[in-house]
C-alpha cells in the first residue's frame, strides 16, 4: 500500500507493538517510506481531529487471533464521521457490509483501496455511516437494553 499509494500520506496513531517482521522494519524502524507518519500515542479526545482531517481510515488487525474479527474498537469512532473504513471482515459488520471496505485478502483489500482513490465513492454513504453509528450511542443503548430488560422481567 504504501508503495503502490506514493502521493497518500499514511498516518498511525497509537503506540506500536511491532512483530518480528522485515516490513514492520522497514516501515517503523528504518522509515524507509516518507509518506508514512507516526504519531504515537495521543490522547483519546484529539482523535476525532485526526479522523476528521482523513480521506479514509484503516481498521489493522491480527487476523490469526479469532476475536479480532468481530470488531475494532475505534470503527464506532470511524463511522460517526461517515469515513470509509478498509479493513479485514468483521462478522459484526457484515449485514452492513455496503457501508464498509472488508476483505481478508490482501489483493482484494488492495484493490478496494486503490479503486476508491481513483473514483471516491457515493456521497451519500457518508450520511448512511453516521446513521449507522447513531444506533450505538450510550442513550439507545440504555433504551435498548431497558426493553430488553423489561421483556425478562415479563418472562
Amino acid at each position: 500500500v504504501l508503495i503502490e499509494f506514493k502521493n497518500v500520506t499514511f498516518v498511525f496513531i497509537g503506540p506500536l507493538k511491532l512483530p518480528e517482521s522485515i516490513v514492520a522494519h522497514r516501515i517503523f524502524v528504518e522509515k524507509k517510506y516518507p509518506n508514512v507518519v507516526v504519531t504515537g500515542q495521543r490522547h483519546f479526545k484529539s482523535l476525532k481531529y485526526y479522523i476528521h482531517k482523513a480521506k479514509f481510515c484503516i481498521s489493522f488487525m491480527d487476523v490469526s487471533y479469532a476475536p479480532n474479527m468481530i470488531h475494532h474498537h475505534k470503527t464506532l469512532h470511524y463511522l460517526a464521521q461517515g469515513k470509509p473504513i478498509f479493513s479485514p471482515v468483521f462478522s459484526e459488520y457484515k449485514k452492513n457490509d455496503h457501508l464498509f471496505y472488508m476483505s481478508n485478502n490482501h489483493d482484494d483489500l488492495l484493490h478496494l483501496l486503490s479503486n476508491f482513490i481513483e473514483h471516491g465513492e457515493d456521497i451519500g454513504l457518508c450520511e448512511k455511516r453516521i446513521e449507522f453509528a447513531r444506533e450505538y450511542t450510550f442513550e439507545r443503548i440504555f433504551k435498548k437494553s431497558h426493553t430488553f430488560l423489561k421483556t425478562i422481567d415479563n418472562y
